[in-house]
């Protein structure tokens, strides 16, 4: 009887030091609390032109949907980890109604405190600034989705857009399987196909 009690008091006092053992590598392991993060951000305004990429509001746009454009400027280099603040402008030709913006994401980033999501009056000034506010979790291409949708008098049309985020340097695309090389020297991706006839 007097063994059975050891051997009980000996596993439970195994049983309470991985307990406590594994508490203290989760606080070691526990992501940075939004306060520490508000502390460290980054913000793209404050870098030197040499650090920043600017991408201009393009003229070009002819695609169906709603009239907005958009520029924004962001960090040449994005290290894991970093919270990084960018202004986004968007602009329109509209003297009345809403513009609605919401985002999302694609990859390992994650946006902070509701950021990208934006609610302006179109009547007076067409420009409109929003600060987005990102962490990205591992190296690679990463995205930040954009849905810009205005609602005039006129009825309710939607603009969506990505804004990329490389997260350390460019990893070289895989070669395709099935990429050959012509006889005269054309670069081509062969696939089998089967066709049907009727």
């Amino acid at each position: 009887m007097r063994k059975y009690i050891l051997l009980n008091l000996a596993g439970a006092a195994v049983v309470a030091a991985s307990l406590f053992g594994a508490s203290t590598a989760t606080a070691k392991t526990t992501q940075a609390t939004p306060e520490k993060l508000e502390a460290q951000i980054i913000k793209t305004s404050e870098l030197p032109t040499a650090d920043v990429i600017n991408y201009p509001e393009s003229q070009l746009y002819q695609k169906p949907g709603a009239p907005v454009r958009y520029s924004y400027s962001i960090p040449k280099n994005i290290e894991i980890g970093q919270a990084i603040t960018f202004n986004l402008r968007l602009s329109e030709p509209f003297q009345s109604g809403s513009l609605q913006v919401r985002s999302a994401v694609r990859g390992d980033v994650r946006l902070l405190s509701n950021s990208g999501n934006n609610d302006f009056s179109m009547s007076g000034e067409n420009g409109h600034d929003m600060n987005v506010t990102f962490v990205a979790n591992s190296a690679g291409r990463h995205y930040i989705q954009f849905q810009a949708i205005s609602d005039t008098a006129q009825g309710t049309r939607a603009r969506a857009f990505s804004i990329p985020i490389q997260v350390g340097p460019k990893q070289p695309l895989p070669v395709h399987p099935n990429l050959t090389t012509t006889a005269t020297g054309e670069t081509i991706i062969s696939m089998r196909a089967v066709e049907e006839v009727r």
